[in-house]
């Protein structure tokens, strides 16, 4: 249904007070009056009726003064200005308004009426009373001429739609056919490498589930080093380097329990001659990580506290052995400077015993 026939059909059945609300749009929405208008229409007379354009519409259909029209002119012409809408849309939806209430019936308007529209048809457009533009100083032929460039215009973009969506599904499956080719060329090509890697892994599997955690680690990260196929390399290494950072927590578990036992014997020498053993190839993350570098710290620690200790128990030794380091006083030596190698006086002892 058209928009003004549905005005005048939801005012003859509810009053033309229901002009005065925004319950009109929600009328017309029902029936469909909005279906051939642009999509702003809608919104457009819903702020309109807002703005008290309804409530002036109703009160100039009780009494209308020799000068409504320009009354009406300079409320729609405002009400442009200040929601920063075109004037030709807000003049379309006043317009329908308008001749829905019956304000500009009148003989000569609605010959003209009938005119307009004839022309507004043939170019695909529906709008209705254009004889009432007069309203709003709007030249039809000037108009109709600007309108029919947007629609002409609006032709050419749909075709250029159609055409670039024709395009896309002549094109998209064949570059799926191809990317699905690449890939199973790609498969094919490295299946002696995913042949190894799987035995790599399932090697190192084994090795985990055995408990040997570092022999696991290495062949993990073989797996991973190894594999330069063109197959989803990052896949494939980024799976065998989660199985590496499984491996290392295993070791830290195991090597954090060590630790606390020789860190609560006060045996620092021991705890730190054992992190110095753990397998440079570990990946550390998240709870290992912090557990590894936590248990590292304190054993420096005590390790700098320890020190004058362990250089009193050397000098005594060679107090005791007229000038010279005893075999065992020569062991502890060497131990002592594996965990602190840069103490300055284990090295001068070092140089003075040799």
């Amino acid at each position: 249904m058209e928009l003004t026939e549905a005005i005048k059909d939801i005012v003859r059945q509810f009053g033309i007070e229901v002009i005065t609300t925004r319950r009109l749009v929600n009328f017309l929405d029902d029936v469909g009056g909005f279906n051939d208008e642009p999509p702003s229409s809608k919104k457009i007379m819903r702020e309109l009726l807002d703005s008290g354009f309804g409530e002036l519409l109703y009160k100039l259909s009780n009494k209308k003064d020799d000068y409504w029209q320009n009354t009406v002119r300079k409320a729609s012409v405002d009400f442009a200005s200040k929601y920063g809408y075109k004037n030709e849309l807000v003049n379309r939806i006043t317009n329908q308004l308008i001749s829905g209430v019956g304000l500009n019936e009148e003989p000569e308007e609605s010959n003209q009426q009938a005119t307009n529209n004839q022309k507004i048809n043939n170019q695909e457009a529906t709008v209705e009373n254009l004889g009432t533009d007069n309203l709003f100083s709007i030249d039809p032929e000037a108009w109709y001429d600007d309108e029919n460039k947007k629609l002409t215009y609006q032709r050419k973009k749909r075709a250029t739609l159609k055409k670039r969506k024709e395009f896309y599904k002549l094109i998209i499956p064949v570059v799926i056919v191809l990317i699905i080719t690449w890939v199973f060329l790609l498969y094919f090509s490295s299946a002696d490498e995913r042949k190894t890697f799987e035995a790599t892994i399932a090697s190192a599997n084994t090795k985990y589930s055995q408990g040997n955690y570092v022999a696991a680690l290495d062949l993990y990260q073989k797996a991973a080093d190894d594999y330069n196929a063109s197959y989803f390399p990052s896949r494939y290494k980024e799976l065998a380097h989660d199985k590496a950072v499984l491996a290392t927590n295993k070791i830290i578990d195991n090597w954090e329990k060590e630790m606390l036992q020789l860190l609560q014997s006060k045996k620092f020498v021991g705890a730190k001659s054992l992190t110095l053993s753990l397998p440079d190839n570990m990946i550390l993350r998240g709870k290992a990580k912090q557990t590894y570098e936590s248990l590292l710290k304190r054993t420096d620690d005590k390790l700098a506290e320890y020190s004058t200790t362990m250089i009193q128990e050397l000098l005594n030794d060679i107090y005791k052995n007229n000038g010279e380091l005893s075999e065992s006083g020569k062991t502890k030596l060497n131990e002592y400077i594996t965990v602190l190698p840069d103490n300055y006086w284990l090295n001068f002892i070092k140089k003075k015993v040799r």
